[in-house]
């Protein structure tokens, strides 16, 4: 599979992946659910039309690479402090909420790799 065919899934599970995780931090009362979080919208569709449209672009690179970072930050500031066991119930919904959150990680890093790769491999001289 070419490695752009691998950015541009890896990118759409990413985003998939954000937004069932911006589901279930308001569904845990993590974020209140109110229009704040309405910036999500356009953060998704820029990361979205990186991943569709500027796909052999420096700019979709670029726009993957930032928004992989925001991404893989998802994790990170979840783990932190008491980790998610504590933050969430066990049920199913607070498995799927734990398992978004570790595979939107997964994917965040895999994008960060093949978009510097595609970079690099974009700026190497003929």
């Amino acid at each position: 599979m070419k490695k752009n065919n691998l950015l541009v899934i890896s990118s759409l599970l990413s985003i998939l992946f954000t937004s069932v995780h911006v589901t279930g931090d308001i569904i845990y009362g993590f974020e209140k659910g109110g229009t704040s979080n309405l910036i999500i919208l356009p953060i998704l569709a820029l990361w979205l039309y990186g991943t569709l449209v500027l796909t052999d672009h420096k700019g979709g690179y670029i726009i993957i690479l930032l928004a992989s970072l925001l991404g893989l930050a998802v994790p990170i500031v979840h783990m932190k402090g008491a980790g998610l066991a504590s933050q969430v119930s066990a049920t199913i919904v607070g498995y799927v909420f734990v398992w978004t959150t570790i595979a939107l990680g997964v994917t965040s890093i895999l994008s960060i790799v093949l978009s510097i790769g595609g970079l690099l491999r974009r700026d190497r001289p003929v």
